[in-house]
């Protein structure tokens, strides 16, 4: 039994459609994130953001955290609107 998915695809910034087997779809709606494939030995997983739905992200920083895009996005406009980012980067109250 396979499983299809819509998920927006961060390496292209596109949607594409995955199918999951039963197992890989366990785990993703368990565990949130699921392993995808390699990409230049970076190891790609289908994450679930509970606000945008599915997306791909390898682990980044310290603790290996997954980031969804469109919450940064979110995060950055917000944080623009409060003075905190100007266009060139942060600013320093």
């Amino acid at each position: 039994m396979m499983f299809k998915l819509k998920v927006y695809d961060t390496a292209t910034s596109s949607y594409k459609t995955v199918d999951l087997n039963f197992w890989e779809w366990l785990k993703l709606k368990l565990h949130g994130y699921v392993y995808w494939k390699s990409v230049n030995n970076l190891p790609f997983y289908i994450v679930c953001c509970e606000k945008h739905g599915y997306f791909t992200d390898y682990p980044s920083g310290w603790d290996e955290e997954f980031w969804c895009p469109f919450c940064l996005r979110e995060l950055k406009k917000k944080l623009k609107e409060e003075g905190w980012i100007r266009d060139e980067g942060f600013s320093c109250r």
